[in-house]
């Protein structure tokens, strides 16, 4: 398997991760009352779309370009082993808790260093 393709499994398997830890985040930002949280909120709505927009085009790249699919095979206690399988040939990648962690992690530090500011929003609430 080759690098483009390896990173677009971890992608696969991460972003939905990260939209997870987003809409967590929503939730906690809704309870907590400080000035700034529609400008928080508004950067939270466009990070979703962003990373739902990135899992849609890492999923068709997957798809159309690698022909694999992905499945979780089993979770275990510090590890969960996920499934790729092609026409040709089946693989098994592992990642530990850590990993997978390290790798949402990243990727919402290269959504949200990217996103931009939303406009016209009053800042006090």
């Amino acid at each position: 398997m080759d690098k483009e393709a390896e990173k677009a499994i971890q992608q696969f398997i991460c972003i939905p991760y990260a939209i997870k830890v987003v809409q967590l985040d929503i939730i906690e930002f809704q309870k907590q009352p400080f000035k700034l949280k529609r400008f928080h909120l508004a950067r939270f709505d466009l990070a979703i779309e962003t990373l739902q927009a990135m899992f849609n085009t890492v999923r068709e790249e997957l798809y159309s370009e690698h022909h694999l699919s992905v499945t979780v095979a089993r979770r275990e206690a510090n590890q969960t082993i996920f499934r790729c399988q092609s026409r040709q040939q089946r693989s098994e990648l592992i990642y530990s808790s850590k990993e997978l962690k390290q790798i949402t992690t990243d990727i919402l530090i290269d959504v949200f260093m990217n996103l931009p500011i939303p406009q016209n929003l009053p800042a006090w609430n």
